[in-house]
């Protein structure tokens, strides 16, 4: 496309001048012209693609023929240059704005009564053409401002659209963008996260977009994130033909604020940095990039001022997340009256009937690496697509070169299932990527069929397939042991896109207890949940325990596999009714009535699983697991917890590391 209008430009060129210094001119404002319209695609988001791009240059492409035969009339020779050089950028500029409030979609922001009659702001997204049987539509309810009000000048190129909404319009569905209850233009209030009166919002929705003249009466949901527990919720009661979840918690208590019974502190300070923020109309406290170009929530057309808008945010009083999180550690907690953690999205269950839903994770997503293998467990019907990402698949995490690993493409990705959708059986389908060589695999379920438990003993600083004598290795706590920074706690809250690495983490190995293999005589595969097994005593009532599984190379080299944590007076298992719901490791219930204490003289077993996994450790590589007594970056130390921990055996035998091994 490019090409082809630079070649237009010269012939334009040739027909009007012959000077030099205006075919220069001419083929460097082609150029310019070329760039910025391709480049402008990426400005706007994804969701553009070719199609913003090759508007941008037709249009462009038009202008600048203008400006070439305007060209010639110039006396000057020098004006001849930066003539058709202004006038291409112009003509960018143009064909953005032309394709920004003229392009495929229309939208239209207006208030939907919800069950109780709370309005709730929403984006009606629709193609330009309809078809006379309807559209099916998608839902998407989000916490994070579902479209900006877009600051002059920029509001003639940005539209402050929701992200996705052009790519789904383009796939021919509707899309329907929901600011959450209590957040962005919506009324109401959150005094926790999903309370009832908000679990109530999805089938209330989807209802009235069924009832509307444009639809057909199906009505997909999907969603990241916040946004993916809205979707699941909606699923859960029946109220969506389909559904896509994407890096969602499926128990926030366990898989994003308190894993293992310890607080996640960055997350959950960050996070309750951009909801308050949000709330409070002030992005640019915590998003000042795009506060250049955006100054809050977009109203709806029926407050075109602002006025409303201004007045609702200036009465709403949220809940403080960080506070909250932090008051509230065990399940069963009551702050101010409300069960902060026990509606929580565990009691999630298929419904009669349960229609396709599509689970997408990724291997480094804080703790929701595990949430999604949950929601396959107790929904064998539903899809998995699990790959090498952070949190959205915004970063290709593994650490190594693979050739397959991409980022993913989320638009696509979820069309392609809506459309498939009602084709699908009910047999669980799953598609996994095995880091460091292993590549995309599929399976019928989850666990795969082909893995294999494979039990590993710790002795002395050794990990052996056979058991050997065991003697007590004690861990001196370093409060400052960390794993830096960008590690996969960050994710889920990285609202910067800030790298997730783990270099700090192989800085410090003189912080932590290891343990390794031999060099390995074949290819390793771990697919699943490693779950470790040990006794502990410590010379406080309670300890921190993080433990990590590293792939270690000849030269030294140390890549980083997975981890788990483990708050020790949270060793007790939930058995029987306790079980809140089936868990891929083992169960907790974080209740405070079924803490333990440690002490020096009884050892005090831990058995506690780590995130999931798929990694391939490449034969004559080794592999390591390490204890760690603090993870400062990303969790708060436990109040007056260990400074020494020693490591026993369990019951007379060496500790365990028992390892899912694909055949």
């Amino acid at each position: 496309m490019a090409a082809g209008s630079i070649l237009l430009f010269l012939v334009v060129a040739a027909a009007t001048e012959r000077h030099l210094s205006r075919w220069i001119g001419l083929i460097s404002g082609s150029l310019i012209a070329a760039t910025l319209s391709y480049r402008s695609q990426f400005w706007a988001g994804p969701t553009f693609g070719e199609g913003f791009a090759a508007a941008s240059l037709v249009l462009g492409a038009a202008l600048l023929c203008v400006v070439a035969v305007s060209a010639g009339s110039f006396s000057r020779r020098r004006l001849a240059v930066p003539a058709v050089v202004a006038g291409g950028i112009v003509a960018t500029i143009a064909s953005m704005s032309a394709y920004a409030h003229a392009g495929p979609t229309t939208r239209h922001s207006i208030a939907i009564a919800s069950h109780d009659g709370t309005l709730l702001a929403a984006d009606i997204y629709l193609p330009r053409s309809i078809p006379a049987d309807g559209l099916s539509a998608i839902l998407m309810q989000t916490r994070y401002n579902r479209g900006w009000s877009v600051r002059w000048p920029w509001r003639f190129v940005l539209t402050g659209d929701a992200p996705l909404a052009d790519a789904f319009t383009r796939g021919d569905f509707a899309y329907v963008a929901v600011d959450a209850r209590g957040s962005g233009a919506s009324e109401g209030e959150q005094a926790v996260s999903f309370s009832p009166e908000e679990r109530a919002d999805g089938p209330a929705l989807a209802g009235w977009i069924r009832r509307q003249s444009w639809s057909n009466a199906t009505v997909y949901g999907e969603g990241i994130s916040y946004a993916g527990v809205a979707t699941d919720l909606a699923w859960s009661q029946g109220a969506l033909d389909g559904a896509v979840v994407a890096f969602a918690p499926y128990d926030i208590l366990r898989d994003t604020v308190w894993p293992g019974g310890l607080l996640a502190e960055t997350f959950a300070r960050r996070w309750s940095l951009v909801t308050t923020s949000l709330d409070a109309g002030e992005p640019e406290r915590v998003f000042a990039s795009l506060a250049r170009f955006v100054s809050g929530v977009r109203p709806l057309d029926s407050d075109p001022d602002g006025t409303a808008l201004a007045a609702l945010i200036a009465s709403r009083r949220n809940y403080v997340p960080y506070d909250l999180f932090a008051s509230a550690p065990f399940r069963g907690d009551l702050v101010e009256g409300q069960d902060v953690w026990s509606r929580a999205n565990f009691t999630y269950r298929a419904p009669q009937g349960a229609p396709p839903r599509l689970v997408i994770g990724g291997w480094y997503d804080g703790g929701n690496t595990n949430a999604a293998l949950r929601r396959l467990i107790h929904d064998p019907g539903s899809h998995l697509l699990i790959g090498p990402w952070d949190h959205g698949g915004r970063q290709i995490i593994s650490p190594c070169e693979d050739d397959e690993a991409k980022v993913l493409d989320y638009p696509r990705v979820v069309t392609d299932f809506l459309r498939s959708s009602s084709t699908t059986t009910g047999q669980s389908r799953v598609r996994y990527f095995t880091m460091c060589g292993g590549g995309w695999k599929e399976s019928s379920s989850w666990p795969v069929a082909d893995v294999r438990s494979q039990t590993l003993y710790l002795s002395g600083t050794s990990l052996n397939s056979r058991a050997a004598p065991y003697f007590p290795r004690t861990l001196i706590v370093d409060p400052s042991a960390t794993t830096g920074k960008g590690s996969r706690w960050l994710s889920p809250a990285n609202f910067d896109g800030t790298l997730i690495e783990y270099t700090e983490l192989f800085d410090q190995s003189q912080h932590r207890l290891t343990f390794e293999t031999g060099p390995l005589r074949n290819d390793m595969i771990l697919t699943g949940n490693a779950v470790i097994e040990t006794a502990i005593t410590a010379d406080a009532a309670d300890a921190s325990v993080f433990a990590y599984l590293e792939d270690v190379g000849p030269a030294g080299d140390v890549r980083y596999i997975t981890e788990g944590q483990i708050r020790a007076s949270h060793a007790a298992l939930a058995i029987g009714r306790d079980a809140l719901y089936e868990d891929v490791i083992p169960h907790r219930t974080l209740r405070a009535e079924h803490r333990r204490a440690l002490s020096l003289d009884e050892p005090l077993i831990l058995r506690f699983g780590m995130q999931a996994t798929s990694y391939r450790i490449a034969a004559g590589r080794r592999l390591r697991l390490s204890f760690a007594g603090a993870d400062h970056d990303n969790f708060a130390a436990v109040p007056d917890g260990a400074s020494r921990i020693t490591f026993h055996s369990v019951d007379g035998r060496a500790p365990t590391l028992d390892l899912p091994i694909e055949q």
